[in-house]
């Protein structure tokens, strides 16, 4: 009768062997969970336990590699039930073997990552966050570090785990290595480790204290200590108070140059600039930032990335709420010109947003007197309020016809709106339409339209 490869492997005395079988059984138990749960059935775990304290260093690589593998939400009791997860982390902590000490560290992760429970028992646990930042800054191996890096990257991505950051005193310690690291991989490393970690109230808070550094460092050379750095001044800048220091620091400036930089950067850099222009202090700083409209509508045409587009968007939202002054500044900078070039393309599919916003930006304009109304009707906005009408969303709805309620009083838009096919998108929310006012605005829109033949026709 033949044996299986657990029962093999069970005998197994040689580390050669254990090595090679162990490989094998690496390969092969991911292939499905049914396996998986078989491997554990045969009595592979107290096996692979006892490997791991194997003095031959690929026997204890592959034996990591291996649980990693037959670990899964189908087998992962069988694996709290054993001493795993402690023999890892002393392994990783402790081995003469930079890749066994990677691979314990990869595969704690492995083993933490889609269980909550076991994560923040993990966490919470001792000194494991504060060693594992330890390892990311002191381990002998690149790759042992820049794993280490990786993991807590990881770990402040949670939101449950944020806050353990600050409590283990591990948030102050990476604060103070981004003013020790010279090195750009380590540094940009421990900035998107705090980019993370300032998307939480408490974190932001501690970070902030620290904001003088992320200015300087808006301007290094390296493409991700750059990118990191923009993310951290969006993820700071969530309250007025912060907003209002960081222009007065020099942010804008940075932030707009940083809109020039390649996607990853242009988006962060266009975010934080768009909750530092939110409080109406700010809005001239930005605004009078000389060539800022010119980065940001370079944005607007050239950019293929759906969240440079949508932030480009949103920030000369947000500007042109500022009054007619703004927008004057805005119009003068041929924004109009950016704005009906991005109307024009055809987005993928689920960016449909970044039009919407597009077309409420044009709405904005076009409500401040008779001649913005006029010009952006010159520059794609008939367009774009049909889009607006063509959407499941009554608030778009109301802007849209609150503009096209005012042109259909001008005869000399009547074709122009007929050609658009707004006149169809009215007849059709009419009926449908809950809103009251809205009713009365499409009404009278339809009322002044009947005066255009075409229209008329179609009314009737």
């Amino acid at each position: 009768m033949k044996k299986t490869l657990v029962e093999i492997l069970k005998e197994a005395k040689d580390e050669n062997v254990q090595k090679n079988l162990t490989g094998a059984l690496a390969n092969v138990s991911f292939v499905s969970d049914e396996l998986q749960v078989n491997l554990v059935g045969q009595g592979i775990l107290p096996v692979l336990m006892d490997q791991l304290h194997s003095s031959h260093e690929l026997v204890v690589v592959m034996t990591i590699r291996a649980i990693a593998n037959i670990f899964d939400e189908t087998t992962c009791e069988s694996f709290r039930d054993s001493e795993c997860m402690g023999t890892l982390i002393s392994l990783m902590h402790n081995h003469d073997s930079a890749l066994v000490r990677s691979d314990a560290l990869t595969t704690v992760g492995t083993l933490t990552e889609n269980n909550e429970e076991d994560l923040l028992q993990f966490v919470n646990d001792g000194d494991n966050l504060a060693n594992i930042h330890k390892m990311a800054k002191q381990d002998s191996d690149e790759q042992v570090r820049s794993d280490a890096w990786t993991f807590l990257s990881t770990l402040a991505e949670n939101e449950k785990v944020k806050s353990i950051f600050e409590e283990k005193g591990v948030l102050q310690a990476v604060m103070e290595d981004i003013e020790k690291i010279v090195d750009p991989d380590p540094l940009s490393s421990a900035l998107q480790v705090l980019g993370f970690l300032a998307a939480h109230d408490e974190c932001m808070n501690t970070i902030f204290q620290s904001f003088s550094v992320f200015i300087r460092l808006g301007k290094h050379e390296d493409a991700n200590v750059k990118t990191y750095t923009a993310m951290i001044l969006g993820n700071i800048s969530r309250t007025d108070e912060y907003c209002a220091r960081l222009a007065e620091a020099g942010a804008i400036p940075i932030l707009k140059d940083l809109c020039g930089e390649d996607t990853r950067v242009q988006h962060l850099a266009l975010g934080a600039l768009r909750n530092i222009a939110i409080p109406a202090t700010n809005k001239e700083a930005v605004l009078n930032e000389p060539g800022i409209l010119e980065a940001i509508n370079k944005c607007l045409v050239d950019s293929n990335n759906a969240h440079v587009l949508f932030n480009a968007v949103l920030l000369m939202k947000i500007l042109a709420v500022g009054g007619e002054n703004f927008m004057e500044k805005i119009i003068q900078a041929e924004t109009l010109q950016a704005v009906e070039k991005l109307l024009d393309r055809k987005l993928e599919e689920g960016q449909e947003r970044i039009h919407y916003e597009a077309a409420r930006f044009l709405v904005l304009i076009a409500n401040v007197n008779q001649e913005n109304l006029h010009l952006v009707v010159n520059h794609g906005a008939l367009n774009a309020f049909a889009q607006l009408l063509s959407t499941n969303f009554p608030l778009l709805h109301a802007e849209a016809v609150g503009v096209i309620e005012k042109l259909a009083q001008e005869e000399q838009f009547h074709e122009r709106i007929y050609e658009s096919g707004i006149v169809d998108h009215l007849l059709r929310l009419l009926p449908v339409s809950t809103e009251e006012d809205l009713q009365k605005s499409i009404i009278s829109a339809l009322q002044a339209l009947k005066q255009h033949e075409k229209t008329n026709n179609t009314i009737q």
